[in-house]
């Protein structure tokens, strides 16, 4: 990241691996960053759904886990998305 810091997918790496490790507050930082240089970041969009989700912000979670899915119909994340959407709601999930 400190040689590429204008590389969304490391942004989010790193992110990803602050809130592994329950450094939450280092993790919004790079997630954010992640989403500033590619707002498209399916990636970024789940991890940063799941950090708002953990923190009791529900809303904004949704709505991450919302625009990840809308970007990702058929990839992976946003299948995690999908589920997490359907957790939230209280709907079954597969």
């Amino acid at each position: 990241v400190v040689q590429y810091p204008e590389n969304s997918d490391l942004q989010d790496a790193l992110g990803w691996a602050y809130l592994l490790v329950g450094e939450a507050g280092n993790a919004a930082g790079h997630l954010e960053q992640a989403l500033a240089l590619d707002p498209d970041n399916v990636r970024a969009l789940f991890h940063l759904g799941v950090l708002r989700e953990q923190a009791g912000e529900s809303g904004e979670a949704l709505e991450l886990y919302e625009e990840a899915s809308r970007l990702e119909p058929r990839g992976a994340f946003g299948a995690l998305a999908r589920r997490a959407l359907a957790r939230m709601r209280g709907e079954t999930v597969d």
